[in-house]
């Protein structure tokens, strides 16, 4: 039986997601909790799965969950080390002949058309791919490598789901640097792959790249935001994809993905050895690349949500905050989000992990980005009040009180997941 504190809690999620959907600031969503021992701190999910208001929302109702596709492929690959088939240091130019010839783009004229290219001083690797130091990015991250494909008539490509998308030259030297792109995408084959390994060990029943193939799969609206409301939106990522893109195509849910999160909060995971499993959530930048990193957050386009006052790095997984989060995660917890604005967090040190799965566009949405904070406080509040009770009202903080001070953000209508 619930313990007094954890039934104040469950109805304190229930009423805040309750309003969110209620307002209309949401159709659908659906939000989970998982502690360490395995007991769901909260499942539950309110609204619709459609903009008609004819099919309720439940937490198997599933959605393109963008970049949050990155840590299962991260996990995937590390399955794939731990068995020696591959180092993370290795050079990847001698397995991957695409990945052998990549030049640096240091300067691209717009008048001429010419590019300047250089040979990269340092390989490719596994660590550089999944940590975003590989020197790849998305085109709108970086000005000279959009106005290169633009020339080259590939700025439309992003969104294709086939791999002439990732064929990109590096923006530096693999290693000196941070910038958030297409490197997981080079992981592919995966459906069979992560079925065997991870989704059906796991019980992962309504994860896929493939939702076409199913006979049927629950599917929650997309939906856009214009000034505050949120009206009928499309996916921008094909159905059926060419390709299992490893940085941005599973279909998935909350139920899924907190099944996901949840083993790779205990020590004895059923995805990772123990050894690995700490490589894997440890800090892994250099100064070079932390820098540009720092840069990066300064002008709001990673995490924004993480105060701009906190340390952060990244690891093989995504980004670690290095000081404690106050309120709301300790310090080397892992986080990220998707496109489409679902989130998921993961405190190895309180014992929790947490996702929102969402169906909201563009990104960042901070409607989402604060219902996300004030769930993930309500749980960090109830984890920490050992000796009190979570009054069962929802916990109503303003947008400054989310974050220190709302950057100043571009959003783009047509970038993957740059803003996340």
């Amino acid at each position: 039986m619930a313990s007094t504190y954890h039934q104040a809690l469950r109805a304190s999620v229930e009423i805040t997601l309750r309003q969110a959907v209620d307002s209309n600031r949401f159709i659908g969503l659906s939000f989970v909790s998982v502690s360490r021992s395995g007991e769901m701190l909260y499942s539950g999910a309110h609204g619709h799965r459609d903009f008609a208001k004819t099919i309720p929302m439940d937490v198997s109702t599933s959605g393109f969950m963008a970049s949050m596709t990155k840590l299962m492929t991260s996990v995937a690959v590390m399955q794939v080390v731990e068995r020696g088939l591959v180092g993370l240091d290795d050079d990847l130019g001698a397995i991957v002949p695409e990945l052998s010839d990549r030049m640096v783009l240091v300067a691209f004229d717009t008048v001429s058309k010419s590019a300047t290219f250089e040979k990269p001083r340092e390989k490719i690797t596994l660590r550089r791919l999944l940590t975003h130091t590989s020197g790849f990015t998305y085109d709108v991250n970086n000005a000279t490598l959009l106005a290169w494909a633009e020339a080259n008539g590939k700025d439309k490509e992003i969104f294709s789901g086939e791999w002439k998308a990732w064929e990109r030259p590096l923006v530096f030297h693999p290693g000196s640097g941070w910038s958030y792109g297409q490197g997981l995408d080079w992981q592919a084959g995966l459906e069979q792959y992560m079925q065997e390994n991870i989704w059906s060990p796991l019980g992962m029943s309504n994860t896929t790249f493939r939702p076409e193939c199913r006979e049927t799969y629950p599917m929650l609206e997309v939906g856009f935001r214009v000034n505050g409301a949120l009206v009928p939106g499309q996916s921008p990522f094909p159905r059926p994809a060419r390709h299992d893109m490893g940085g941005g195509g599973i279909h998935s849910n909350a139920h899924d993905y907190a099944l996901f999160l949840a083993a790779l909060l205990v020590d004895d995971s059923p995805l990772l050895k123990r050894s690995s499993l700490e490589e894997f959530l440890r800090p892994q930048l250099g100064p070079s690349s932390r820098h540009e990193l720092a840069q990066k957050r300064q002008l709001g386009l990673v995490q924004p949500d993480v105060p701009s006052s906190v340390r952060v790095d990244h690891c093989l997984g995504g980004l670690i905050n290095v000081d404690p989060i106050p309120g709301r995660r300790s310090a080397g917890s892992a986080c990220w989000d998707g496109m489409t604005n679902s989130h998921w967090s993961l405190d190895r040190t309180t014992g929790v992990t947490n996702v929102l799965f969402v169906q909201v566009l563009p990104s960042p949405d901070w409607v989402t980005k604060e219902l996300w904070t004030d769930l993930e406080t309500q749980v960090h509040e109830y984890l920490m009040k050992g000796t009190g009770c979570v009054e069962a009202v929802p916990i109503q903080r303003p947008i400054a009180a989310v974050v220190e001070e709302k950057p100043a953000f571009r959003v783009l209508d047509r970038s993957l997941d740059i803003v996340e």
